[in-house]
Parts: structure tokens; sequence; C-alpha cells
């Protein structure tokens, strides 16, 4: 035998491509052009998210306005309703003072009526009885001449 020592043969690392490093540096840039159009994305989501949030706020403030306008318009459409209310109710007091006032005056005129035709009775009989006395006085008269 031969003194040769007995080595297991391993075979020597593959040399590195040299197209490897260009693809890593490719890997690289991919992953880095993804992160750049991931993060650009992202931005351009809270962008539009910021726009949109500015926007339902200048709506809501406008709307928040109208309101606003509105309850004030009410506020002083209310205010005339209570003062047409006041008015109403100081014309209806007026008014039920009117009907009590009405009312008494057809009660005068009722008493002044029936005083009124009690007054054309009593001037009806006393016509009646200057009537007769008159009538009497002219025949007496009539008497007198006949007999003077």
């Amino acid at each position: 035998m031969t003194n040769q020592s007995v080595t297991p043969m391993v075979s020597a690392p593959a040399p590195i491509a040299a197209s490897s490093p260009i693809n890593v540096r490719q890997w690289v840039c991919l992953i880095l052009l993804a992160l750049s159009i991931g993060t650009n994305a992202y931005l351009w989501h809270l962008w539009r998210e910021d726009r949109t949030v500015a926007e339902v706020a200048a709506q809501s403030s406008q709307e928040l306005q109208m309101v606003q306008t509105q309850t004030h318009y009410l506020q002083q459409l209310k205010t005339a309703v209570d003062q047409w209310n006041g008015d109403l109710e100081s014309l209806r007091k007026a008014d039920e003072n009117s009907q009590i006032e009405i009312e008494a005056l057809k009660t005068e005129i009722k008493r002044l009526q029936d005083s009124r035709a009690a007054y054309e009775v009593f001037v009806q009989n006393q016509l009646r009885t200057y009537q007769a006395q008159w009538v009497k006085q002219i025949q007496a008269q009539k008497r007198y001449e006949v007999n003077w």
C-alpha cells in the first residue's frame, strides 16, 4: 500500500459568476423601487385622504354656516310670531271687551225701545184724553152758542 492518506474529496466552491453581483444589485434595485412605489402610493393615499377630509370639513363648514343662518332666520321668525301672538292676544281681549260693550248696548237699546213703547202708549192715551176733552169743550161751546 502506498502511504497516501485518504482525504475525502471535497469539491471546491464554485466560483461566483460575474453576473451574480448584477443580479443582487438588480434585486436590491427592484426592492428599493418597490419600496419607493409603495411609499409613493401610500403618500398619495394619505394626500387623497387629507384632501377628502379638507373637502368634507369645508362642506361641513358651509353646511354649518347655512344651518346657523337658517337658525338665525328662524329665531327672527319666532320673535315675530311671538310678537304677533301678543298682538293677537290683546286684540282678543279688545274683541271680548267690545262684545261685552255690544251686549250692554243691546240691553240699553232694548230698555230704550221698551221705554219708547211705553211712552208711545202714554202719549196715545194722553192724546185720546185731550181729544176727548177737546170734543167735550167743542160740544159744550156749541151748546153755549146755540143757547146764546
